[in-house]
């Protein structure tokens, strides 16, 4: 067997299995180290409205703000027309037999989409003005 073609689907399977998984488990923490916060909250007699506007600041503090996913989608679509200028730019490479060129734009069409589709979410999860 050729090490470099076990080494090459093992990076491409296993990095992003290994991403998500760490992503899983990170925001499992998070959740129960939030849990259990509010436990020790109500264990020291606050009131349930109490708990809630503290992790409501907490949840302000921390960044989690309405324009995150904006800021994520023109961060996104910024990437995807800089690949897709390389693309047009870059005539061949290594990656995929020489081919990268059409690999490039190809990513830069997948970011693209992601982008929009974070500003669409921002869209439809903004507060309605009053």
């Amino acid at each position: 067997m050729d090490i470099t073609g076990i080494f090459a689907i093992l990076i491409v399977i296993g990095g992003p299995m290994a991403i998500a998984i760490t992503a899983i488990i990170s925001e499992h923490r998070a959740k129960q180290r939030k849990y259990e916060a509010m436990v020790k909250a109500v264990e020291l007699g606050r009131t349930p409205e109490e708990v809630k506007m503290m992790f409501e600041e907490e949840k302000e503090k921390n960044g989690k703000d309405v324009n995150s996913r904006l800021r994520r989608g023109i961060i996104l679509i910024g990437i995807a027309l800089g690949l897709a200028a390389m693309a047009l730019v870059v005539d061949r490479s290594f990656v995929i037999g020489g081919v990268s060129g059409h690999f490039t734009f190809g990513a830069s069409v997948f970011l693209l989409f992601l982008g929009l589709a974070f500003i669409v979410i921002w869209l439809i999860g903004k507060p309605k003005a009053k």
